[in-house]
């Protein structure tokens, strides 16, 4: 059971990660630092938007953009490690487990 809980909360570590690229490399494709011709950029950007946006496409609807700004991605990107923690702490006891991952 200890290895399932590890596993979920591997699993979001790893989507806050994309979900941080994907914002980040958004950020550098607006501003024109990168562009999207180059193919190794254009694959990790498409990556990460296809994974990211299951998630931030109903908080789009939700959340509104100010002043060109989309505030959708800080949701999920504290949501996340609140996520972590009450697995870790509330959930993982219920089942008897001492979740130590890493």
């Amino acid at each position: 059971m200890n290895a399932l809980f590890c596993l979920l909360i591997t699993l979001l570590d790893i989507y806050w990660w994309i979900l941080f690229i994907y914002i980040i490399f958004g950020w550098l494709v607006n501003f024109g630092v990168i562009n999207l011709h180059n193919q190794f950029v254009r694959m990790v950007y498409h990556a990460a938007a296809a994974l990211s946006e299951p998630v931030l496409a109903p908080l789009r609807r939700l959340i509104p953009i100010v002043g060109g700004l989309d505030l959708s991605p800080i949701v999920p990107l504290l949501l996340i490690p609140i996520l972590q923690i009450f697995l870790q702490y509330d959930i993982a006891p219920l089942f008897d487990v001492v979740v130590r991952c890493g």
